[in-house]
């Protein structure tokens, strides 16, 4: 493939500028993961419940072996997704995943989604996320994927037919040949990116969007409130208030099913901490 496009089959993503929950500008690292960025602590707080549960095992998927790939799996039997390594088939004029040694053989996978934008803020993305299932999972899986349930971070996921993630569900990330505007291999994959922190907000978004009743009326402006600094803060020099806007996926603004606290968000973006 590398010979006929002149491309490298992984490729480094894009440099992140925008938030991921509202399309501002990123500028705060996450002092967890490093590999994803906010535009304030009330987004990464809004962004926490789903982020946390794989801001702490990044960094063990660091060394990639060789022609390997980063993917997020979700698992039957498993409680919450969780980064893996998937091979890269080199097919010359373009390239695919071994999905098909991740599943097992009576459950081949035989259904895939691609996702274009994030949800939240409904902005395209200079990739794609490409997510594998296979639709015949409720024969050997009855109960729905309790790793999709975990990644939505209390926003309950609602199952339909046409989409029944019950059984094993990838989700890699790369382009495919309409980037090339070639016609003949328009949706095929010609470039691999390693899924990362910020690829995976991404695919939750669309988890999200998809599957739970509510969400349009978590999108908007954000809302202005006032921030009472914990005692911590205050001792640190933080104004004991001040004039914040918080989007309407905040904590808390979601009520039930979250089950983080706006005190427990760690790792948090300043150096200061609340310790209440």
């Amino acid at each position: 493939m590398a010979d006929i496009w002149g491309l490298p089959q992984l490729a480094t993503l894009p440099t992140q500028k925008q938030c991921p929950r509202c399309k501002e500008p990123a500028t705060k690292t996450c002092g967890g993961c490093k590999n994803i960025t906010y535009c304030s602590a009330e987004c990464q707080q809004a962004d926490w419940p789903t982020h946390k549960i794989l801001c702490g095992t990044f960094k063990d998927f660091a060394q990639r072996p060789a022609g390997k790939c980063r993917v997020v799996a979700f698992l039957p039997g498993e409680t919450k997704p969780r980064f893996m390594w998937a091979t890269l088939v080199d097919e010359g004029s373009y390239m695919t995943f071994d999905a098909q040694s991740l599943f097992p053989t009576s459950e081949r996978y035989e259904s895939k989604i691609t996702i274009h934008h994030n949800a939240w803020t409904d902005t395209g993305l200079d990739y794609e996320l490409h997510v594998y299932f296979t639709t015949r999972a409720t024969d050997f899986y009855p109960l729905p994927n309790q790793a999709v349930y975990t990644a939505c971070g209390g926003l309950r996921p609602k199952f339909s037919y046409e989409f029944n993630f019950h059984g094993p569900i990838f989700a890699f990330c790369g382009r495919l040949g309409k980037f090339l505007r070639d016609p003949e291999y328009e949706h095929e994959l010609v470039q691999a990116h390693d899924m990362d922190m910020r690829t995976y907000a991404h695919l939750v978004a669309y988890l999200t969007y998809y599957y739970n009743k509510g969400f349009a009326s978590l999108k908007g402006p954000k809302v202005p409130c006032v921030k009472v600094a914990c005692e911590g803060e205050r001792k640190s020099g933080t104004p004991s208030h001040q004039t914040v806007r918080v989007p309407r996926t905040h904590p808390i603004f979601i009520g039930q099913g979250v089950s983080s606290k706006i005190s427990e968000v760690y790792p948090p973006i300043s150096q200061s901490n609340c310790n209440e």
